[in-house]
Order: structure tokens, then sequence, then C-alpha cells
């Protein structure tokens, strides 16, 4: 079936969200059966010191396949704790452990085996590892072959550390639920083989429903799984895989059907034991029954086989199409990029044109606005101007008027004194004509006025040609300095009017002098 087709039928979709709801009990669990077997294997060792009074537990030489028990066998030849293959049957060729420890640790594995009668999975352990590794004690419980290497919960799959749950009774103290095989851990132990070793990888509705119900029933159970927060993550991810709108991403499927490989394999090596152990116990049977087993192992190992081809054939396919998906995707990831940062350039350079187009259109409205100032500020100087020019000339006039009117007083009060006087007296006359010819003329006041008004005129004129010439905008002084420069010119034409009074002074006591003589 092609893997698109196959990824949208709903059963197959329904066949991976229950390979992950297994996936996500083995995680929950992990935590949980590490504290436990921890704990037992304290226990055990505990009991072993009472016991033989011993102030320490070590060992690490005894082979569980040649170890001799504590216990014997009794006057019926058999096992008092109730195992069918125990080593106190078949006491040829064992031997006790020299440090009295091994022989009563294996006592303590069997007594808290769950089953009946009591069958420890001794194929699964190393006895030289029981005094330090409490996983490897922990293994007998665990009636399936494949974990003789694996000392670590995480080693673990879900069916060994629902085994271990189930088949070992001190275990069963931690648990609320009654272990009868109708419970919540049985439920999902038989779903776990039936999820893995369908052959169709398909699941219906009604049986994904029931599957994670009893996965949720087992991780809330109340004694102490519930309480635990990977339990509680578990659950969670559990309620969100109920929902049929779970997207299911590639690295699930891939995931899911690892595990399916995984248990495949297992049930593979389990077959092949139960072979070996089928013709052990046989022993030399008549050869009809060894062929059949021969054929039926041969059989399931061929369909197993095909099975694996056909799963790796998928996981290839898969593989291809994932990388397919992800190089597609990757080319419209710089695509996208490509097309955003050429947009970003666009957008920049049109923002960047904006922004100059508006500095332009301001700099002109400065331009504009300084302009129509320094033309209102000339036109104000110039009306200001005009007004001083006209008290200036207005006050010169009657300036001019009064000292033309005390000069012809003075000239007929002269000329009368010189008609009386004696010659010295007209012999000074010169000296008051030289006096009279430094004291200021209208004539002269109107050439001052005439030279500030060319002056001024001057000055803008300058300053106008300047700014035209650098390139700059032309600017008025303001009103104030413009007043305060006027007020200035003022001054300088009072002073120069104050000199002229001087001379008038000079003239006035001359002729108060005269006068006197």
């Amino acid at each position: 079936m092609d893997h698109r087709a196959q990824l949208e039928n709903k059963k197959y979709r329904n066949w991976v969200r229950a390979g992950l709801g297994i996936k996500y009990v083995k995680d929950g669990l992990e935590p949980f059966c590490d504290h436990l077997v921890n704990q037992q294997h304290v226990d055990i060792l505990d009991k072993v010191k009472q016991k033989h009074n011993l102030s320490a537990v070590s060992c690490g030489q005894c082979d569980v396949r040649t170890l001799q028990p504590d216990h014997v066998q009794t006057k019926n030849r058999q096992c008092p704790l109730g195992q069918t293959h125990c080593n106190c049957l078949h006491h040829r060729g064992k031997t006790s452990c020299p440090n009295n420890v091994c022989g009563a640790i294996y006592d303590e594995i069997i007594r808290r085996h769950a089953s009946t009668p009591p069958a420890p999975y001794w194929k699964n352990t190393d006895a030289q590892q029981w005094c330090t590794e409490p996983w490897s004690v922990a293994k007998c419980f665990i009636n399936a072959p494949g974990y003789e290497n694996k000392l670590r919960a995480t080693e673990f799959d879900c069916s060994g550390l629902l085994h271990l749950l189930i088949d070992n009774i001190e275990f069963h103290q931690h648990i609320q639920c009654i272990i009868d095989g109708s419970d919540a851990f049985s439920r999902v132990l038989q779903h776990r083989n039936a999820i893995f070793h369908c052959n169709n990888m398909e699941v219906e509705d009604t049986d994904i429903a029931n599957y994670i119900d009893d996965m949720i029933e087992l991780l809330q159970d109340d004694k102490e799984i519930k309480d635990r927060q990977k339990p509680k993550n578990a659950v969670k991810k559990l309620l969100e895989l109920k929902q049929e709108k779970f997207v299911i991403t590639t690295t699930d499927e891939l995931e899911v059907r690892r595990i399916a490989m995984d248990a495949i394999e297992q049930k593979e090596k389990n077959l092949e034991q139960r072979k070996v152990d089928a013709s052990n116990e046989a022993g030399v049977k008549i050869d009809d029954s060894k062929t059949q087993i021969k054929e039926i192992g041969s059989t399931i190992k061929d369909e197993l086989a095909q099975k694996r081809v056909d799963m790796k054939d998928d996981l290839r396919k898969s593989e291809i199409d994932l990388k397919g998906k992800l190089e597609k995707r990757e080319k419209e990831i710089k695509e996208a990029v490509r097309m955003k940062e050429v947009e970003s350039t666009e957008t920049m350079d049109k923002k960047e044109m904006e922004i100059k187009d508006n500095l332009r259109m301001v700099e002109l409205e400065s331009k504009g606005k300084l302009n129509q100032k320094g033309k209102e500020t000339e036109k104000h100087l110039e009306r200001k101007g005009e007004d001083i020019l006209n008290q200036l000339e207005r006050k010169q006039s009657a300036q001019i008027q009064i000292e033309a009117k005390r000069n012809d007083d003075i000239t007929k009060a002269t000329a009368d004194d010189l008609m009386k006087s004696s010659p010295r007296d007209r012999a000074l006359q010169p000296n008051y004509e030289r006096i009279r010819a430094g004291t200021p003329t209208r004539g002269k006041k109107r050439n001052v006025c005439r030279w500030f008004s060319k002056k001024l005129s001057c000055l803008r004129r300058h300053k106008k040609e300047e700014t035209e010439t650098n390139g700059t905008e032309y600017e008025q002084r303001s009103v104030e300095e413009e007043d305060q420069h006027v007020k200035m010119k003022k001054q300088e034409t009072d002073a120069s009017t104050a000199v002229h009074a001087q001379h008038s002074a000079a003239e006035d006591q001359y002729l108060q002098k005269k006068n006197r003589k």
C-alpha cells in the first residue's frame, strides 16, 4: 500500500495512536518501577543479613544454573516453595554459595513470585550481579526472554515493566487494584500484544477507545502511581491522543513502527526459547512431535521474517517520503526568506524616497517661509528707517530755524556793536567769523541725514548680495536689532548736534564778553 494512502487509512492511524499510548504508559511507569526495584533489593539484602547474621552482603562467584538454594526438597521429593523446576530437586552438580548469600537470595526471589506455582525466569538473570545490581534480581519476574543485558528501567519495554508489576507479589502492595487477570495492568498487557502482534497494523475505532481508557485507568491507580508526576504527564498525553483530530507526525509513526519491530523480534526470541524449552522437556519424545515443532517454528519464523521485510520496506518508504518533504519544506522556507528580503529592500527603498520627498518639501516650505519673513522684515525696517529719517529731518529743520533766527539776531547785534566799538574790538571780528564758520549749517545737517540713509541702503544691499553669493537663504535681522541699530545712529547724530551746540555756546560766550566790555 502506498504510504500516503496508508496514512489516510483511519484504522492505520488508530494503530499508530495505540502504539503511542503504549509508549506513554511505559514513560509513566519507569520511575515507579525503578523505585520499587531498588527498595525491594535493599529489603532482600537485609533479609539475607539477618538470616545468616552477616555484617555485609557480597558475592560474585555463583551461577544460577549450578547454585544450591538454602531450602531443600521434602521427603516427597517436592520443592517446599512450590517451584516446579527448582534446583533443590536436582541437587547433583549443584554447589552452595561460599559466602552464604546467593542461596538465600534465590529463596527470596521464589517467595516473591506471584504465579502459581512460582516460576521465576532464571534465564534473564546473572547471579553474579545479585548483590550489586537491583534490576538483575528484578528481571527474574519478567517471564520472557531478551532482557539478559538490561539493567535500567529505561532499557525495558512496556511489556517487561507490566510483567514485573504483575508477577511480583510484593509490588501488589503498592497497587490499589487486585491483580487477578482482569485488572487494568493485565488488560493493558493484552492490548500491547494485540497492537504489536497485529499483521495488518489496523485497529478499530471501538478498540482504540477501550485501549486508551484502560491505559488511563492504569496510570491513575489510587495507591501510589496517581500522585507521581510522570504518570500525570502520561495521562495528559493519552487524553490528547484520544481525540480523533490528534496530529500524527512522521516521527511518531517511525517510533511506533520501531517499537513494533522490537516486539516482533522479542516474540521471535520467545518462540525460539519455547522451542528449546519444549525440546528439553520432551527429551526423547517421538520424532513426529519434533518434526511438527520444527515445522511450526519454521512457519512462524518465515512469517516473522516476511513481516520484518515488509515493515523494513515500509520504513524505508516512509524515510524517503520524509526526506522529500523535508527538502521541499527547506526550499519553501528559503524561497520565503528570499521573497521577504526582496520585499524588505523594496519597502526600505520606498520609505527612503518618501523621507527624501518629505525633507525636500519641508526644505522648500522653510525656504518660502524664510523668504517671506525676510521680505516682511525688510519692509518693516524700511518703514522704520523712513520714520526715523522723517523725525530727524523735522528735528533738524526746527534746529536750523532756531539757529538761523539766533544767527540773525547775533549778526544784527554784532553789527550794531561794531559800529560803536573801538578799532581793537573790530580786530576781534575775524575770530568771531571763524567761530561762526564752524557752526553747522542747515546744509551740513541735511548732508548728515543723506549720509545715514545712504549707509543704511548700502548695508542692506551688501547683506543680500552676500547671501546670494554663498547659496544660503537671506535672513533679515530682527526688528529689535534694527531698532537698536537706528538708536545707535541716532546717538551719533545727537553727538554731532551736541558738538554744534558747543560751538553755539562758544559763540554766545564770546558775545557776552563783548557786551561786558
